[in-house]
């Protein structure tokens, strides 16, 4: 069993230590990059957003049974004490009751007055009660490669290869909660493993159930139209906005948008949309089967003109990061030649770079389907 203990984060940790002793804070980032870890490194009364179906809920751990009938925060006040630090994680599932009485603990005289430290993700929407609080922001980004270093070295017990650091990290690209299930996957798989005092990584990344069902619950549930968009843009790996926009779903891809499932960066004069976590890709590509991502190719191409097996030949030698010139002398072509073939698979398959090439080329062969069961090729 791997322990991982707490390390890095110093800056964020004196800032948070700070906000403790002056008032509280909004500690906030995306999901899985270690916010309830830092808020438990406070020594403080701890609380979690159960949802509204149970008034007071966040509190039923601290709280006796059987509350009066009436002025039930100054029962809870007097039973809490004077200035407790409340560190209230999932802060935006705290029913109103209980987001009431925290404002309640945080506005009573100085002398009584609670800090709240109200932990939750980039977005989400707090109960009112607690945006009435005003509490200054802290943002939490995703773990840097060092921290990720440093961390991987304090957990597995020995010095860790700074190309399998590299390739972590990428994988999880800074959800810390994707790391640990990742690095614990592989060393149970063998995928990871002590060579000569050093920890390196060996082949593929298994991609366990436990991180399926990890990452599938951070996606959430999905319509059949989100679900469309998603496929889409997990088999081509970066999709023009304006293309996207005119297919089928435009409104599904605003909803996905503002679920934070994908993300959009520019490209020249274009807009590409790709999914925003490598490991949403990595799952989502394991539902489209070798037919479903045939049809997803063929949406993107100017009609229906198949891939020839010289494309693909040529495709794939420039995926595995060879040179026009090098596929040239592979195959037996000229360097012009090779450029019009790759030139004619770009528009074919949707994709705009070599780097794209391999996982589109994987899927429309139908190679997913060899890959060792457990492992998934992850983007580089």
């Amino acid at each position: 069993m791997i322990r991982w203990p707490f390390v890095g984060r110093d800056e964020e940790r004196a800032a948070l230590g700070a906000a403790a002793r002056t008032g509280g804070a909004l500690l906030t980032g995306p999901p899985g990059v270690g916010k309830s870890a830092l808020a438990a490194c406070l020594h403080g009364l701890r609380l979690s957003g159960t949802g509204s179906a149970v008034p007071l809920g966040a509190f039923a751990h601290l709280l006796p049974a059987g509350p009066p009938a009436a002025n039930l925060f100054a029962w809870a006040a007097e039973r809490l004490g004077p200035r407790p630090l409340l560190i209230a994680d999932d802060a935006h599932l705290l029913d109103e009751t209980s987001a009431a009485l925290l404002h309640h603990l945080a506005t009573r005289e100085r002398s009584e007055r609670a800090t709240v430290i109200a932990v939750t993700r980039s977005g989400a929407d707090l109960p009112a009660p607690l945006r009435a609080l005003g509490l200054p922001r802290l943002e939490l980004s995703p773990l840097r490669q060092e921290h990720a270093g440093r961390l991987l070295t304090a957990a597995l017990g020995d010095r860790v290869d700074g190309e399998t650091v590299r390739t972590f990290w990428r994988a999880a690209a800074g959800n810390l909660r994707f790391l640990r299930e990742l690095v614990s996957a592989a060393v149970a798989a063998g995928a990871l493993a002590l060579v000569d005092g050093v920890w390196c990584s060996r082949g593929g990344l298994p991609l366990s159930l436990s991180l399926r069902e990890l990452v599938s619950a951070e996606i959430g549930d999905l319509d059949e139209e989100e679900r469309d968009v998603l496929e889409l843009v997990a088999v081509h790996e970066s999709v023009d906005a304006g293309i996207l926009l005119a297919g089928d779903h435009p409104d599904a891809v605003h909803r996905v948008e503002r679920r934070g499932l994908i993300t959009t960066r520019p490209r020249g004069g274009a807009l590409l949309v790709r999914l925003a976590h490598p490991m949403y890709q990595a799952v989502i590509r394991e539902w489209v089967g070798p037919l479903r991502a045939r049809h997803h190719i063929h949406r993107l191409a100017p009609g229906d003109t198949p891939v020839t097996g010289r494309e693909q030949q040529v495709g794939q030698l420039a995926s595995w990061g060879l040179t026009n010139r090098e596929i040239a002398d592979w195959l037996g072509l000229s360097h012009r030649t090779v450029g019009n073939h790759l030139h004619r698979l770009y528009a074919k398959v949707g994709v705009n770079d070599r780097t794209h090439l391999a996982g589109v080329l994987n899927l429309l062969n139908g190679l997913s389907a060899d890959m060792p069961p457990g492992v998934s090729a992850f983007p580089r």
